[in-house]
């Protein structure tokens, strides 16, 4: 009640002024995980943009003037600027680094705190022997969304496989279309590639050996898949179609075997091999934050294939190997190998691509092999979400609500099981909470109105499946007019813009209004211009603005500039004649 009490004031002390009141600019302040507006005006409205990334904070009938504040820089914020989008609003842009959940913005007492770090993870059972973890975390400023698949390869009806490109060892193909060839369930992108196609070190298929170690490098770090299903790696060479260690150890018994490196975790500690392999800064320096792919064991025999990417596109986003082989560690992680990165990474799902490194943020990039999964049992994963509203318009008064519900089905069009969560995230549209969780295959919330008109988006991802919906946010008919009258460049002009707003401080379209039988219509914001001329010497006047719905607007205008009145000639002088009489 406190709120709308505020409010009501807020509108009631702004009817009879003529302009929008000065704006109090608010002061800033760090906190431990973002930052905070200290502000006594409450915000009339709170929501994202996207594209780029940015949460927009408004004010209501007050206008800017003069400076604008500093602000401290912050981790995760790329810019914070104040804009005056139209004569009664002030808002104030942040950019952001990367989403953030609707919930990470709270408005207190005190004005606005934006909380830049959190993490989730949701686990989804791909079949009996195939789990996938998926994460996103931001912390300090740096993103990180993480795809875990973890195969229990104890288990007969689940296998590795090894994707060539279009099996041949002078190609290059996309990680989904190996993968709905080969009829697998999921997968990542494999070793190292030439530009012109073709692998970049070992790979060991169908009993023999496709692509031999990289002559003029040292030996590299190889998985190994033997024939009784136990996995391994080693620093691996090719002599004779076989492949062997450095240290002369043959792999008799494998069945296929795939060349990255360098080495990431041995017996479950971090053991880097970057520079024996000649991966780092004296080789094919691999070794900046970017996207990662990588493939490891735990100390019970399951195997985690992972995908480690960041948020923009850019080749500054990710992890370094070191904080790589770290997070395989703290989820149980005991051997670990890099794979190929970088733009390569990607990892799928039957048809879904789940995680990308540097394009678009569901770009493939061709690659020459695969790490693949197969495994004929697959469950109901969400493949599908569909996004409905129930209303495809609101009023924008800051308080009408809707539901919003998501139908979540698999690849055969089946309800996913309830408690599968599904994430909510809006542009332009407040939510009431920023998760829920399915219930009969649907999980719903509820979209707030702002008291700022336009187009809304919402999305609703669950796994990596996404929905969509739009709602219009309209404004009320016209309520009052805001004036603002400035001078033009030339003496006794002037430049008068007038506002049509509702009763919730929204700029209303196409209002007729009327100045000295000039008409013309507001645009998107409700303002239109009028060009206002002083003659000389006029003196002041006020001038009526008329508008329709009876609305009205006196405006003063000061005196024209002051009349030129021409200097008078001084009469001449008479000159004296040579005999000292004045000649006329």
């Amino acid at each position: 009640m406190r709120c709308l009490t505020v409010v009501f004031i807020a509108l009631t002390v702004a009817a009879w002024a003529d302009e929008p009141a000065a704006f109090s600019f608010p002061t800033w302040q760090r906190t431990s995980s973002g930052i905070k507006m200290v502000t006594a005006q409450k915000p009339t409205s709170i929501y994202f943009r996207r594209l780029p990334e940015k949460l927009v904070i408004e004010f209501a009938g007050v206008q800017s003037r003069g400076g604008t504040p500093g602000a401290p820089k912050v981790a995760g914020i790329s810019n914070i600027r104040w804009i005056q989008p139209d004569l009664s609003h002030v808002a104030c842009e942040i950019g952001l680094n990367y989403r953030i959940p609707a919930d990470q913005v709270k408005v207190t007492a005190e004005g606005v705190e934006v909380d830049l770090d959190y993490s989730w993870e949701d686990r989804i059972r791909l079949s009996p022997a195939v789990v996938w973890t998926r994460m996103e975390r931001a912390q300090a400023g740096r993103y990180l969304l993480w795809n875990q698949l973890q195969l229990d390869p104890s288990d007969p009806a689940a296998s590795l496989e090894l994707g060539l490109a279009k099996d041949r060892t002078d190609s290059r193909e996309k990680p989904t279309e190996m993968i709905r060839r080969v009829g697998a369930l999921a997968g990542v992108n494999g070793g190292y590639f030439a530009d012109s196609g073709g692998p970049l070190g070992v790979v060991f298929k169908g009993g023999k050996l496709v692509s031999p170690h990289v002559g003029r490098r040292p030996p590299r770090t190889t998985l190994g898949v033997m024939k009784d299903h136990s996995i391994t790696f080693d620093q691996m060479v090719a002599k004779k179609g076989q492949l062997a260690s450095r240290s002369g150890e043959t792999w008799n018994d494998v069945e296929l075997a795939l060349g990255g490196g360098p080495r990431l975790l041995r017996r479950g500690q971090v053991a880097l091999t970057t520079d024996e392999e000649e991966l780092g800064p004296r080789g094919n320096d691999i070794t900046r934050v970017t996207a990662r792919t990588a493939v490891a064991t735990t100390k019970d025999g399951k195997v985690m294939i992972v995908t480690a990417s960041g948020y923009n596109d850019n080749h500054l986003q990710g992890l370094r190997l070191e904080e790589l082989a770290g997070e395989l560690l703290r989820r149980g992680g005991s051997e670990a190998m890099n794979l190929d990165g970088g733009a390569s990474t990607v990892m799928a799902v039957a048809d879904q691509v789940v995680s990308t490194g540097p394009g678009s943020p569901r770009l493939e990039k061709a690659v020459a092999t695969t790490l693949l999964i197969k495994d004929g049992r697959a469950q109901g994963y969400p493949y599908r979400v569909q996004l409905s509203s129930s209303q495809s318009d609101l009023p924008a008064d800051g308080s009408s609500r809707l539901r919003l519900e998501a139908r979540v089905t698999d690849a055969a069009g089946r309800s996913v099981p309830d408690g599968v969560p599904v994430r909510f995230y809006a542009e332009r549209l407040g939510l009431s909470k920023a998760v829920a969780n399915t219930v009969h295959g649907s999980a719903a919330v509820e979209g707030i109105s702002l008291a700022s008109p336009g187009n809304a988006k919402v999305f609703a991802d669950c796994a990596a499946a996404r929905g969509q919906a739009e709602v219009r946010l309209t404004a009320g008919p016209a309520g009052r007019l805001w004036t603002l009258l400035q001078p033009a460049a030339a003496p006794g002009k002037y430049s008068l813009t007038v506002q049509a707003v509702d009763r919730w401080q929204n700029g209303v379209r196409n209002v007729s209004m009327t100045l000295l039988e000039k008409s013309q219509l507001t645009g998107a914001n409700g303002q239109t211009t009028f060009e206002v001329l002083q003659a000389p010497g006029s003196p002041a006047r006020t001038l009526t603005v008329m508008a329709d719905g009876g609305l009205s607007a006196n405006v003063a205008v000061p005196a024209g500039p002051a009349l030129l009145l021409p200097t008078p000639e001084p009469s001449p002088v008479p000159s004296p004649a040579p005999d000292g009489t004045s000649i006329e």
